[in-house]
């Protein structure tokens, strides 16, 4: 009976509240057809130097949705849009190197204050869903990695400000010297960090800085999104 009443409930639910576009909030589909358009992965390299930076989709409405969807309110499908977004841009890192050997997956973890905020370690949950649609990937021979790694290789040295709110050298300013490589964790694999976001490249000049600092070998970083002028690079 419990179950029939609970299953009413979410039909009512349905009925009066129905399901919107993560993208554009319109709609009565999950993703609308147009951004389903813009959502789909086009995976390109942004940055060259210091070191290669993919990314599959311009930050704009739709994806800017999707971010909020999925770090905010846990959204299990704006998730997966990301994690394949952040896949196609792995695959695209590892073609433009020639990758062949065995590679390590890593993140950059949340801070304390997001964690309490959100009840949830963010990046760690993103990254595992990564691994997986990458290996769906690396299976329709996108990926010519031997074996994919996912490996929690970073630490917080300090407290930061919330990014957002910070011009670019402030953001730089921020987090210098913030983040450490756990050189207790044996790594010999070239490395990729992952990220939902790449707007300045301060975050992940550090991590690779951190990750230099303790003799590992960070090959590039793949993003989900990147911000139209970083777009228009290539």
């Amino acid at each position: 009976m419990s179950n029939l009443v609970s299953s009413i409930g979410r039909g009512l639910f349905t009925l009066f509240m129905p399901p919107v576009c993560i993208g554009c909030g319109v709609g009565i589909e999950p993703i609308c057809i147009k951004c389903a358009v813009n959502l789909r992965p086009s995976p390109r390299i942004v940055r060259d130097r210091p070191f290669p930076i993919a990314s599959s989709l311009t930050y704009g409405k739709s994806s800017a949705s999707v971010v909020l969807a999925a770090k905010e309110d846990g959204n299990k499908l704006a998730c997966q849009v990301l994690a394949s977004a952040i896949a196609s841009s792995v695959s695209i890192i590892i073609e433009e190197i020639s990758l062949r050997e065995q590679v390590t997956l890593t993140w950059i973890p949340s801070t304390r204050p997001s964690r309490s905020r959100r009840g949830r370690d963010f990046p760690a949950l993103l990254a595992k869903m990564v691994l997986t649609e990458s290996e769906r990937l690396r299976g329709l021979s996108r990926l010519h990695a031997d074996k994919l790694m996912l490996r929690p290789l970073f630490g917080w040295n300090r407290s930061v400000n919330d990014q957002s709110k910070l011009r670019a050298n402030e953001r730089t300013s921020n987090l210098q010297g913030a983040l450490y490589a756990d050189k207790a964790i044996g790594c010999r694999d070239p490395v990729i960090i992952i990220d939902d976001v790449i707007t300045t490249g301060s975050t992940l000049n550090e991590a690779f800085r951190a990750l230099r600092e303790r003799n590992l070998t960070p090959v590039g970083a793949a993003t989900a999104c990147a911000t139209e002028r970083r777009m228009l690079i290539r």
